[in-house]
């Protein structure tokens, strides 16, 4: 089963996507999409194992190949854990010419969920949903967080790059009414909710809303959210289908 998707250009114009696969194996599977031809075509070049069949939830690569995955609840860890704020996740690195990921010390959050990386390579950012924050990390050196992006209303799910070097966010309004206020299980997150979208400076990690919308029992669990000119575009964790509206 698909779950998060990175992607990133090739020199010769294709674009190599990382995928996160749950099922028959749980893993990174790595493709090639061609995008020259009458229809784009994709061509599995590869998968790395994530360690101990650990379910890696979203994925982000740097220039070199080199791959972050997190793991929103690790083994012996629950969804209640997480909603009590309670550490319940990690990040993974996997390098080429290595065997397998290894777990980044200082990386453990409650619901690693989102993750990306800077473009000089520098740091990454990760998404602790339940606490609500945006954890800024050195590559180098993940002993502790460099910055952190403090949100108040939605937990932040997937994380992206905007035109204008800004990360993007969205998630579901936390203190929701008709689903008796926030979550506390997992079962909590079906039910239908409100949704933010919100940008982060990297630098100063200042949160800027974009948009806010009631909820939609048509769509259901907003998990990101992307600016395409003057229209947003939300995707859902578990919708079956994609949801747009206009910024004007």
């Amino acid at each position: 089963m698909l779950h998060g998707l990175s992607l990133r250009a090739a020199p010769d114009g294709r674009f190599t996507v990382y995928a996160t696969n749950h099922g028959g194996r749980e893993s990174i599977e790595v493709f090639e999409l061609n995008v020259s031809g009458a229809a784009p075509t994709a061509t599995w070049i590869g998968c790395v194992p994530m360690p101990d069949k650990m379910p890696a939830n979203s994925v982000a690569s740097f220039s070199d190949g080199s791959l972050v995955a997190t793991v929103l609840i690790m083994p012996g860890k629950t969804f209640e854990d997480a909603f009590a704020g309670r550490i319940t996740g990690a990040v993974f690195l996997w390098t080429p010419g290595t065997a397998a990921f290894r777990r980044l010390p200082g990386t453990e959050l409650s619901a690693n969920n989102g993750i990306e990386t800077s473009p000089d390579d520098r740091e990454f950012y990760v998404a602790s949903t339940t606490t609500k924050r945006i954890v800024a990390f050195s590559r180098n050196d993940t002993s502790k967080p460099l910055r952190t992006a403090q949100l108040t209303e939605f937990g932040p799910d997937n994380i992206r790059w905007t035109n204008d070097n800004r990360l993007i966010t969205a998630g579901m309004i936390d203190n929701e009414p008709a689903c008796g206020g926030p979550p506390k299980t997992e079962a909590g997150i079906r039910c239908s909710r409100g949704y933010i979208a919100a940008t982060i400076d990297p630098k100063t990690m200042a949160v800027t809303e974009v948009a806010r919308g009631p909820a939609t029992p048509a769509f259901t669990g907003t998990a990101i959210a992307m600016r395409v000119g003057d229209e947003l575009w939300l995707g859902s964790f578990n919708a079956d289908r994609l949801a747009y509206r206009s910024l004007k």
